[in-house]
């Protein structure tokens, strides 16, 4: 899956979509910073993923369309850095 890597958000570092399962992954910053939750969100058309492409603000789009759209997703931690 490619990746686009979001650039002045300080909640999204990055977004990434597959096509043939509709899924669209979402990487979250944790405290302002890279290596945040991720989530997978199921069943998302590509039309709406070619409006993220376009929206102006990554982090509002899919906190208004994505998280407030309904759509099932699994959500996971990063790994913890090694010591």
């Amino acid at each position: 899956m490619n990746r686009t890597q979001v650039e002045n958000s300080s909640n999204i570092t990055s977004y990434g979509y597959d096509p043939v399962t509709m899924e669209l992954e979402v990487e979250f910053k944790s405290k302002g910073r890279t290596g945040g939750p991720l989530y997978k969100y199921e069943q998302v058309p590509w039309s709406l993923v070619s409006e993220l492409n376009d929206a102006e603000s990554k982090g509002s789009f899919i906190q208004q369309k994505v998280v407030r759209g309904g759509f099932k997703f699994t959500k996971s931690e990063p790994e913890p850095e090694a010591l």
